[in-house]
């Protein structure tokens, strides 16, 4: 009885990937990058096959493999400063799977994390608050944690995101406003920022301008525990305007 669902199977995956494609090029004038991929013929919107991208000094960006429009297969993301690997690891169905490792600017191991089964094997990160402000059922407790949340792709690039992005609102130049907004969110037990909020502002669209850059951090983080359990922990950023 087994047989003909093996047969099954292996049929269906050799449809998938016997489909044919057509390779695309495009320069993306936003990134400052050009992409390489395949796509179905039949269907343009449909990447499957090899991808590849790199950046207009040609250093490599990342590279890897769509099966029918979804990640999969093996990935490697590279620093965007200089061709030097960032992150590698597998996707199965557009979802990070098995063992990634992540690497510092000295393309050294930073950290190495199971996705399948959320065990952190091996991190440089070192914890230094005393005290983390969770979320479990329903109650709030400052704690003292097994295991912080923790950025995969490494501190120096989640704050590089908003130094890249950031710009100062025009309102407040003219107004003469400056000081540092706080922003605070979870990190829930996917690894995501959720519930985002300020925690104190200070006016000429600095808030907004805040909470916008904050928002382009890409959920890379893995989940906290405590007690042997993942729980919801609450990150607070400072963002810092100065006039000069």
């Amino acid at each position: 009885m087994k047989w003909p669902l093996l047969l099954l199977v292996l049929f269906s995956s050799t449809i998938a990937l016997s489909q044919k494609v057509k390779k695309i090029i495009v320069d993306d004038y936003d990134l400052f990058c050009k992409h390489e991929y395949y796509v179905l013929k039949k269907d343009k919107t449909v990447k499957h096959g090899p991808y590849k991208s790199t950046w207009v000094t040609g250093n490599p960006r990342e590279e890897g493999y769509f099966k029918m429009g979804l990640k999969d297969s093996l990935w490697t993301y590279f620093d965007p400063l200089r061709p030097i690997i960032a992150s590698r690891g597998y996707y199965e169905n557009d979802k990070k799977v098995g063992i990634w490792e992540y690497y510092d600017e000295k393309e050294q191991i930073m950290h190495r994390y199971n996705h399948s089964n959320h065990y952190l094997s091996y991190t440089t990160y070192t914890d230094t608050t005393l005290k983390h402000t969770i979320r479990l059922n329903d109650s709030i407790m400052d704690v003292k944690l097994q295991r912080p949340p923790i950025y995969l792709l490494g501190e120096k690039s989640k704050f590089r995101v908003i130094q890249d992005n950031i710009k100062y609102p025009q309102r407040a130049i003219e107004e003469n406003i400056y000081g540092t907004v706080r922003i605070s969110f979870y990190i829930d037990l996917e690894g995501n920022a959720i519930e985002h909020e300020f925690i104190n502002q200070i006016g000429g669209g600095c808030d907004e301008e805040a909470m916008r850059v904050v928002k382009l951090i890409p959920n890379e983080w893995i989940p906290a525990v405590y007690n042997n359990k993942e729980v919801e922990v609450r990150i607070v950023l400072p963002i810092t305007f100065v006039l000069n």
